[in-house]
């Protein structure tokens, strides 16, 4: 049996995830593997996936991190936590998602999946992601994974803001970046022959976050939302911010079976480092 343990001493974040799986160098997993299975589920004309080594914290550990790279979206200045994308609801209730930084990149298409009707392809709800997802190339096991974490963040934004989860939208680049890193982490350990996935405890963190529409304490209301009744653990941590993101707490909540605890037992393979966006004094930001 073939396991995944996760080691989530500074938090959790989609980009942090695919980061360290694509660190292992395992040749079943690289980014053309990931771009053909993905560029069924969402045209990659809009997007390509870029990722290379970074040095994290005081002792300069080497990660791999991955960028979500949009065509014809710059620099976001504005660089804060884990990144954040933006979300929304239609009526009165407005509330938050979460994407990541992004970069311009020239992009190649390959094996374009079906064109969905929707008025704004940048405003996607549940139901539209879901349908892209079912109706795309992948494995049956890993449509229905990706499916059911995308449920989770709708059910937990839908939850915060007291609104139907088919009224949740994630849009404009935060409906991108959360398909490819929620999707491409899924199709990664599947690519990878993992059998069952396990997570150490997250760390219960102090601060606040700026998000599109306000700014939130941490661990944000839709992370303690899709947390909640799941098994997974929190310890207290002395780290500053938002370390744990809704998209990384929805995969960890989806895909574990052993949660805030490690195998009974294994033998040490392989093992990959995963890099998140901010940077702390001493502790490396790694997953």
């Amino acid at each position: 049996m073939s396991l995944a343990y996760f080691d989530c001493n500074t938090g959790v974040a989609g980009d942090m995830m695919l980061g360290a799986l694509l660190d292992l160098q395992d040749p079943r997993l690289t980014i053309e593997t990931l771009t053909a299975g993905l560029s069924s589920v969402l045209d990659n004309k809009e997007w390509s996936i870029r990722s290379h080594s970074v040095r994290k914290g005081t002792g300069q550990i080497a990660a791999t991190k991955v960028d979500v790279i949009l065509a014809g979206v710059q620099d976001d200045p504005d660089k804060h936590g884990h990144g954040h994308g933006h979300g929304h609801s239609h009526g009165n209730n407005h509330h938050h998602g979460h994407g990541h930084d992004h970069h311009a990149h020239d992009v190649t298409p390959i094996s374009p999946p079906t064109s969905y009707d929707q008025p704004n392809p940048h405003h996607r709800t549940f139901s539209i992601i879901s349908t892209m997802i079912e109706k795309s190339q992948l494995p049956t096991a890993v449509k229905q994974q990706s499916i059911l974490v995308f449920r989770k963040l709708a059910e937990a934004e839908a939850s915060c803001h007291g609104v139907n989860p088919d009224d949740v939208h994630f849009h404009e680049v935060g409906a991108v970046d959360s398909i490819i890193d929620t999707v491409g982490c899924v199709y990664a350990l599947h690519l990878l022959g993992v059998d069952r996935v396990y997570c150490s405890p997250l760390p219960f963190t102090t601060g606040t976050v700026k998000t599109q529409h306000g700014i939130l304490g941490v661990p944000a209301p839709a992370t303690l939302k899709v947390l909640a009744g799941t098994g997974v653990t929190f310890r207290p941590s002395t780290l500053k911010g938002e370390c744990v993101t809704p998209t990384g707490a929805a995969l960890l909540a989806t895909l574990c079976q052993g949660r805030g605890t490690m195998p009974p037992s294994f033998e040490l393979l392989q093992v990959g480092h995963g890099a998140g966006t901010k940077d702390f004094d001493e502790t490396p930001n790694i997953l």
